[in-house]
């Protein structure tokens, strides 16, 4: 089901060169499970991530 909230950045790291872990707040996790996915866009819609996001 496709979904647009708003969520806020808790945390991003880079864990490994050009790999990064990033940690969102959002209503929206509490019905994610695992295997889903995410597109995450910046509030200024000037970038999309060019993949699926992983949860």
């Amino acid at each position: 089901m496709k979904k647009k909230t708003i969520a806020t950045v808790k945390s991003q790291n880079e864990i490994a060169p050009g790999i990064y872990d990033l940690w969102l707040d959002t209503e929206l996790a509490r019905d994610a499970h695992a295997g889903q996915f995410v597109g995450v866009c910046p509030r200024d819609r000037s970038k999309l991530l060019p993949r699926p996001i992983s949860i």
